[in-house]
C-alpha cells in the first residue's frame, strides 16, 4: 500500500498523504515479525518504496536484511537441503521466489550505490530459479518441478503467448539476467579481492559474450519488436544499462594502442563501439518508453535508464547530446509527482551538465523552476523531512571519487554552480560600447 500510494500520485495527488501511515506500519510489521520467506519479500518492497521517497539508509538496510535473513533460513551460501520426494509444491515456491527476489534486488541496488552497505551478494542464492527443473538423487533420479511449470516447451507455444505462460517466464528471465549481472560484477566490486587490472578488460568481455548469448536463448516475446509491452522495454534497458556498466572504465580513454575485442572478429569490435551501440538502443528505448507507456509516469524502475544514458550524452560527441540530456531530465520532471528523489537528481545531472559543457546557470534555474511546478505540493508534513540520495549521478566520477558522485553532494553544488556558470558568462559591456 505504501507503493502503491506513491504510484497512483501521479493520477490523484491526494493519495500520497496516506503513504507516510503505510510506511509506519509496514516498519512496525517488520520489527515485530520473525524470520518467512514473505518477510523477506515485503522488505523488498519496503526497500523499493523508500528509496523513491529519498530514505538511501533504509532502503539499503531492509535489502540487506532481506539478504541476512534468507541465510538464516539457509537460502543463501549453501546451506539449503534440496527437499524430499513428498515437498508441497507452493512452499518450494515460494522460497525460491523469496530468494531470488531479494538476491536480484541487491544486485541492482549494487550497480548504483557503490558504497558499504550496498556490496553485491556474495554469491546467488542456493536454490533454484522458479520455473527451473532441479534434480535429486534419492532411491533412483527424481526430477521435481517449482512452481508446477515445465522446463523449455515447444517454439510455436511463445509465437503468440497466454497472459499465463508470460508471467510464468518473466521472473524466470529476470533472474538468470541478474545472476549474470551479478558474476560480472565481480570483476570490478567483488566483495572480496577483484582480479588485476590488467586481466579485467579481458574478464569484461567475456561476461559480455556470456550475456548477449544468453540473450538469444530468451523467449521469443521478451524480444523486442512493433508495439513492445512496458515490461519488455524495462528489461531492455536494464539490459543495454547493464553493458555499459561493463564498459565504463575502458571507453573514450586515449591509449597507443586500441584494444579489440578478442573473440569478436569486425575490425570495430572495440569497447568504444559496444558502449556507442549500447547507447543508441537506450537513446530508442527511453523515447518509446516515454512516448507510449503510460506506466513511465509513475514507475521508478526505468530510471536507471535516465541516468545512464544522460552520462552517455555528456561523454561522447553525439550531435544531438542537449536533445537526449533534455529528454532523460525532464523524464524526472514526470516522476516527479510521485517521487521526491526526482528533483535531487535533476539536480545532479545539472550540475553535472553545467561542468561538462557551456550549459548556462539560467537554463538549469529554468528547468528546476519547471520540475517543482509539476511536483508534489507540501500535502502533508511527512514529506518534509531530508531526502537522501545516495546512488551515483556522475557515473565516471564515481569510479574515482564515489562520494563526490553521489547525487545529493552533487545536487548540494547546484546553485552555486548556476550562479557562478552566469557570472562568468555575464557580458561585461552589453552595449557593444
Amino acid at each position: 500500500m505504501y507503493l502503491g500510494c506513491q504510484m497512483y500520485s501521479a493520477f490523484d495527488q491526494n493519495a500520497i498523504q496516506y503513504a507516510s501511515g503505510f510506511r509506519q506500519i509496514a516498519e512496525a510489521l517488520w520489527k515485530n515479525e520473525g524470520d518467512s520467506y514473505s518477510s523477506m519479500a515485503g522488505a523488498v518492497l519496503l526497500s523499493i518504496s523508500l528509496m523513491g521517497q529519498g530514505k538511501d539508509h533504509a532502503v539499503l538496510g531492509y535489502a540487506t536484511d532481506a539478504l541476512k535473513m534468507g541465510t538464516r533460513l539457509g537460502l543463501f551460501g549453501g546451506g539449503f537441503r534440496q527437499p524430499s520426494v513428498g515437498i508441497i509444491n507452493h512452499d518450494l515456491s515460494a522460497q525460491c521466489y523469496a530468494a531470488w527476489g531479494v538476491f536480484n534486488w541487491n544486485v541492482i541496488i549494487s550497480m548504483f550505490y557503490r558504497q558499504p552497505g550496498s556490496e553485491s551478494p556474495a554469491s546467488a542464492p542456493a536454490v533454484p530459479i522458479p520455473g527451473e527443473v532441479y534434480n535429486e538423487m534419492r532411491d533412483g533420479r527424481v526430477s521435481e518441478e517449482v512452481d508446477g511449470m515445465e522446463e523449455g516447451g515447444e517454439e510455436g507455444e511463445y509465437d503468440n503467448p497466454s497472459e499465463e505462460i508470460i508471467e510464468r517466464k518473466i521472473f524466470p528471465v529476470l533472474c538468470n539476467f541478474w545472476r549474470l549481472v551479478h558474476e560480472a560484477r565481480w570483476i570490478y566490486y567483488s566483495v572480496q579481492q577483484s582480479p588485476p587490472i590488467y586481466l579485467r578488460e579481458t574478464l569484461v568481455e567475456y561476461a559480455y559474450r556470456e550475456l548477449i548469448a544468453w540473450v538469444e536463448t530468451i523467449p521469443s516475446f521478451f524480444l523486442r519488436r512493433d508495439q513492445s509491452p512496458h515490461y519488455v522495454i524495462v528489461f531492455h534497458i536494464w539490459l543495454h544499462t547493464a553493458i555499459l556498466d561493463m564498459w565504463q572504465p575502458f571507453i573514450y580513454k586515449e591509449a597507443l594502442k586500441v584494444y579489440r575485442l578478442r573473440t569478436f572478429t569486425a575490425q570495430d569490435s572495440t569497447p568504444d563501439a559496444v558502449y556507442t551501440a549500447s547507447v543508441n538502443q537506450l537513446k530508442q528505448l527511453v523515447v518509446e518508453y516515454r512516448s507510449r507507456h503510460a506506466v513511465s509516469q509513475y514507475s521508478i524502475l526505468w530510471h536507471n535508464g535516465l541516468i545512464y544514458l544522460a552520462n552517455a550524452m555528456l561523454r561522447c560527441t553525439d550531435p544531438d547530446w542537449h536533445l537526449y540530456l533534455l529528454l532523460c531530465i525532464y523524464g524526472y520532471e514526470r516522476l516527479n509527482r510521485t517521487y521526491r528523489i526526482s528533483e535531487v537528481i535533476t539536480q545532479g545531472l545539472l550540475t553535472m551538465t553545467m561542468r561538462e559543457t557551456d550549459m548556462l546557470g539560467s537554463e538549469a534555474f529554468k528547468i528546476m523552476e519547471e520540475l517543482k511546478e509539476r511536483g508534489l505540493v507540501h500535502v502533508n508534513e511527512g514529506l518534509q523531512d531530508k531526502i537522501r540520495v545516495t546512488f551515483m549521478v556522475d557515473l565516471n566520477l564515481a569510479l574515482t571519487n564515489p562520494e563526490a558522485a553521489k547525487a545529493e553532494n552533487m545536487a548540494n553544488d547546484f546553485t552555486d554552480l548556476a550562479t557562478f556558470q552566469d557570472l562568468v558568462n555575464l557580458d561585461p559591456d552589453p552595449m557593444g560600447l
